[in-house]
């Protein structure tokens, strides 16, 4: 069985009180079977319904040249689009929703929904447009010792023919940079371990920055470099 929705007040609906005042309860209880009817039809996805005289004349209980009659009248007040063959009558789909109330008022719900959903979005992104202009330009700085910290690292790489990239080893040669250990230690280190052989053996593979620039073997390696410069001579005074 199929079911069809329409509103529990149909009855105070102008268009309806004009029809029953027409054709009393029976025109209405026609109408109603008539919108069944359509609703039937209307699952074929057709935008026009055609039904035989006969078989609507039985099925709204009157006679054929009533049912014609009936079926003006409601062109008149609902705004269908009727149109008369010898044998058959043709119901066009694109008025459907006029001849049930609760499809009309269902269907200007919609647009007006629609309408205030495209009305939400437009302020949305004017909002949004005047949001961006008031936000702040953040200029990216570059991280502090940046400079000394890729000379160190091209030192490195040019002297132990190495690829280090700066993204990935920058963290370890600006630590130490921060502790104000300077360039000229760093590249003294690098000296000192590439006459190493440990560090040379194995493809130099310590001869890498977070091996030579971590805080503890930093501070390790430099006092060695400190320890190894030959010390000045001291003449006593006769």
């Amino acid at each position: 069985m199929l079911y069809f929705k329409t509103f529990s007040n149909i009855h105070d609906d102008e268009k309806i009180i004009l029809l029953k005042e027409k054709y009393g309860m029976a025109g209405f209880g026609r109408y109603m079977t008539l919108l069944a009817l359509i609703a039937e039809k209307r699952r074929d996805g057709k935008e026009v319904y055609t039904f035989s005289k006969k078989y609507l004349a039985k099925k709204l209980s009157t006679q054929p040249s009533k049912v014609e009659k009936f079926l003006e009248s409601l062109s008149e007040t609902f705004g269908i689009v009727l149109e008369s063959f010898p044998e058959t009558f043709q119901i066009k789909y694109s008025k459907f929703a006029e001849l049930n109330p609760y499809l009309c008022s269902k269907k200007k719900k919609k647009k007006e929904e629609e309408e205030e959903e495209y009305i939400r979005e437009i302020s949305d992104f004017e909002e949004g447009e005047e949001s961006e202009k008031k936000k702040p330009i953040k200029i990216k700085k570059d991280p502090p010792f940046k400079n000394e910290a890729q000379e160190v690292l091209e030192y490195l790489n040019t002297k132990a023919g190495k690829r280090f990239t700066f993204a990935t080893n920058k963290k370890f040669i600006i630590g130490r940079l921060k502790e104000n250990h300077s360039v000229e230690e760093m590249k003294a280190v690098i000296d000192r371990k590439l006459k190493n052989d440990f560090f040379l053996s194995d493809n130099k593979k310590f001869m890498r920055p977070s091996t030579l620039f971590s805080k503890t073997n930093f501070e390790n390696y430099v006092n060695e470099v400190s320890s190894s410069k030959p010390k000045a001579d001291v003449f006593l005074a006769e």
